[in-house]
Parts: structure tokens; C-alpha cells; sequence
């Protein structure tokens, strides 16, 4: 519900907003009942800056110096965020402080006014959700703590509305501190939540050391860099509770012997130099589920002439290092292979097939297929 213009009998609109009974509209704008939504963009905030206008949208007042009446007089749009000094950061100081809503009181220091309902919405919520990452979390790698935007509903703060006063003439990030075991603290940044391109869902990477890592997400005026943040940063508590502070499990990878086997075959396409294959991923411990990284996969042929002389023979990691995309179990992928040492041989013959990376220096056979090239 979003109250619009004022009504006959406005303050028994605001009171239906806010789920109460009227009760004055002092009682209403100092949240006594504690029922105003906090990120709601037009409520009730410290404003000495005159009294808004009761019309439609944008539902503004005379600036006051150089903010509209729901940035409140500070410029935290009703909020009260509190610093945490960035050289004594730590977890607990960061997980013990709230975003405090602060409505105005009364009296001429804190006036009270009808229209600072004008466009409240009695549905906002955060600007973001927080997801921490739950599978595939692997001891010395990299995951995302994903966020998700919530920033769809009308008359609603966004994040870079409310901590511009953070840092005015420069940038404002989102932060996280990993605690992984007995190991130093890591900090991790966003990218610029005060930049025209930031926005929408995004996923904050982070490295997990240790089995155990415990996640505390904050605000900053400074972006970390090499895993640490400058000393002369500072460090607000992410606005919200529930989700400031995670713990993430992490597991050792998996050495895949003896777990995954190429379940079927298809050859497409040879050409004079190329190979294309479709490939199931199977099970040979009779479970289901889970798969592997094409990063985690080698490709090993030895291919021989018309003659039966050796071409080639090699393994190596043909799909990159860096290569994340995951090869879910029951489901067939085509690969491509291009060979340059064959690319003058009349014909062909030989066999090539796939191996993952054990982790342990080892290398296991998922399974391999014969071909051969006439030209």
C-alpha cells in the first residue's frame, strides 16, 4: 500500500498503513508503535528544513541545505549508522551495532508533519537479500556471497540513497571480513555502490581458507585491496541483522577417483583438423549427482599416420585453468578438440579420451574413444 494524496480522514489512512488505531499524528511520526517500515523512502525522518507538500509524487519540500525532506537533515535518510573504526575492525564490534531508524520526536527540533506520509509505502523492504554460498565450497578457493536485489517496489530506498553521506566526494563499498580458522582476517569489496553501472543482483567472491569461515559483511569508504583494507578506512555494519554474519563450510575437493566415468560416447565431426564429441557424464560408484569443473578435466590422444608413425602424443588441460563451468552428472556436453600437428596428414588414426585432475598428482581415466581421418 502506498498513501497517496491526503484524504477526508488522513490520519485514519496513515493508521491503516501502519496496521494501528489513530492516535495523533505525533504518536504516528515518532514510531512509539513501532510499526513504520524503515526502508520506505518517504516516512517520517529529522527534518527542520520546512514542511513537505502534501501532493503527488515526488512529494518534495524546499530543499534544505541541498536535501529533500526523506533525506533527512543529515543526509542518512532516517538512519543512524554507526562508525566502527577501521583500524580496531573486528567481527564482534561490527555484529553488535544496528541501522537505528530514528523518527522524529516532536517539538520545534523535531517537528512532526502529515506530509511526511505522502508516498509511504507500508510494503519496503531491503535493498538487498544476502545468499552465502552452501555447495561446491571448496578449501582455498573462490565462491560468491550473492546478493539479490530487492529494489523493484515502488517509493523504496536504494542502497546508494542512503550511505552518499558515507563518503560525498568519493566511493562507498560493501565489504566482507573472512575469518578462516586461525588465519588472518581477509576483506573482500564491491564494486563502487555509488557508480553509474552498479545495481541489480550481483555475487561478491570471496576465498575460503579453512574448513570453517566465518563471514561478517559491512560498509566502506575504502575498497580493500590484497586482502586487506587501508587503516584509514571506515567501517559502518551492514543495515541489516539477520544477515550480516555467516558461517561458510568448506570441504576438501574431492579427488574424483574411481567417482566419474564418461557414460556414453557420440562422435560428431573429424576434420583435417579438429575433433568434435558429445560425452555423458556417469557414475562408477553407483551414486547420483554432483559433477566436475571442465578446468578439472585433461585430454590425452595419441594419434598415428597412414604408416602407423607416432603424430602426436600429449595431455594437457585443453579447456584452461580458469574454465568454472560446471558438468552436472546425467548430462551430455560437446567438446571440441583442434589439433594443429595434423593439419597436413592425408589420414589418421589413433584414440583420445578424458582424464580428471585427482589432486593428488595422480590423473584418472574417465574413459576414452578410437578415430580415425581420411582426407
Amino acid at each position: 500500500m502506498v498513501i497517496a494524496a491526503p484524504g477526508v480522514d488522513f490520519q485514519a489512512e496513515v493508521a491503516r498503513a501502519l496496521g494501528t488505531s489513530p492516535a495523533g499524528m505525533v504518536h504516528m511520526c515518532s514510531n512509539r508503535h513501532g510499526r513504520t517500515k524503515r526502508f520506505a523512502k518517504f516516512k517520517p525522518t529529522i527534518w527542520t528544513g520546512g514542511v513537505p507538500r502534501q501532493t503527488t509524487a515526488p512529494y518534495s519540500c524546499v530543499k534544505y541545505q541541498g536535501q529533500e525532506y526523506w533525506q533527512a537533515d543529515d543526509g542518512f535518510c532516517g538512519f543512524r549508522i554507526p562508525l566502527v573504526n577501521g583500524v580496531a575492525l573486528t567481527s564482534d564490534n561490527l555484529i553488535g551495532s544496528d541501522w537505528e531508524y530514528m523518527a522524529p520526536q516532536g517539538g520545534a527540533s523535531q517537528p512532526c508533519h502529515s506530509g511526511f506520509w505522502m508516498g509511504y509505502n507500508n510494503e519496503a523492504v531491503a535493498p538487498y537479500t544476502v545468499t552465502y554460498p552452501t555447495a561446491n565450497v571448496y578449501i582455498g578457493e573462490e565462491a560468491d556471497i550473492l546478493f539479490i536485489d530487492q529494489s523493484g517496489a515502488a517509493n523504496q530506498l536504494t542502497l546508494p540513497e542512503i550511505v552518499r553521506n558515507i563518503n560525498p566526494s568519493g566511493g562507498v563499498y560493501i565489504g566482507v571480513m573472512v575469518e578462516s580458522g586461525s588465519l588472518a582476517p581477509q576483506f573482500y569489496t564491491s564494486a563502487n555502490v555509488m557508480g553509474s553501472d552498479f545495481g541489480g543482483n550481483f555475487g561478491l567472491r570471496v576465498k575460503f581458507m579453512a574448513a570453517s569461515n566465518k563471514c561478517t559483511l559491512f560498509i566502506t569508504d575504502r575498497p580493500a585491496s590484497g586482502g586487506a583494507l587501508p587503516s584509514a578506512a571506515r567501517c559502518y555494519p551492514f543495515y541489516s541483522e539477520a544477515v550480516r554474519q555467516a558461517t561458510v563450510t568448506a570441504v576438501t575437493r574431492p579427488a574424483y577417483v574411481d567417482h566419474y566415468k564418461i557414460a556414453s560416447w557420440d562422435l560428431v565431426e573429424v576434420g583435417y583438423n579438429y575433433i568434435r564429441f558429445t560425452a555423458t557424464l556417469g557414475r562408477s560408484d553407483g551414486l547420483t549427482g554432483g559433477g566436475l569443473y571442465l578446468s578439472d578435466l585433461l585430454l590425452w590422444y595419441n594419434l598415428r599416420d597412414e604408416y602407423g608413425n607416432n603424430i602426436v602424443t600429449n595431455r594437457e588441460a585443453h579447456w584452461g585453468a580458469t574454465n568454472r563451468e560446471y558438468w552436472t552428472y546425467g548430462t551430455q556436453k560437446t567438446l571440441t578438440i583442434y589439433l594443429d600437428e595434423i593439419t597436413t596428414r592425408r589420414s589418421w588414426s589413433g584414440g583420445f579420451g578424458l582424464e580428471v585432475i585427482a589432486g593428488n598428482g595422480q590423473y584418472d581415466a574417465l574413459g576414452g574413444y578410437q578415430v580415425s581421418y581420411d582426407n
